[in-house]
């Protein structure tokens, strides 16, 4: 999670020029429960606060067109695909991981 949020950060800073108020989509499942602490810990570790999800699309950056996608993007992205911009590729997750996820389909 560190890796995928400073790529955002730096995303954000290069595309907009200062740190948007991010919005976290966290699906309620075992592992999110699990490791929600270290999570929350890290988030604030990083100096991020917490707004309400009302509260964070008052940036105007959430009124910038945004391109369709057929596939979950982040805003980021989306806008920036709106504005004919090729998207940076995102941090993908270490091997182990999806050698376990793989190892579980099984």
């Amino acid at each position: 999670m560190e890796r995928v949020l400073a790529h955002f950060e730096g995303l954000s800073q290069q595309f907009l020029g200062y740190e948007l108020p991010h919005v976290l989509l966290l699906h309620a499942n075992e592992l999110n429960a699990d490791v929600l602490p270290a999570l929350v810990d890290m988030l604030r570790a990083r100096m991020y606060t917490f707004v309400s999800l009302d509260d964070a699309p008052e940036d105007p950056a959430y009124q910038l067109p945004e391109a369709p996608a057929a596939r979950a993007l982040s805003w980021l992205h989306r806008w920036m695909l709106a504005k004919s911009l090729p998207m940076q590729q995102e941090p993908t997750e270490p091997p182990f991981v999806r050698e376990l996820f793989n190892a579980a389909r099984r």
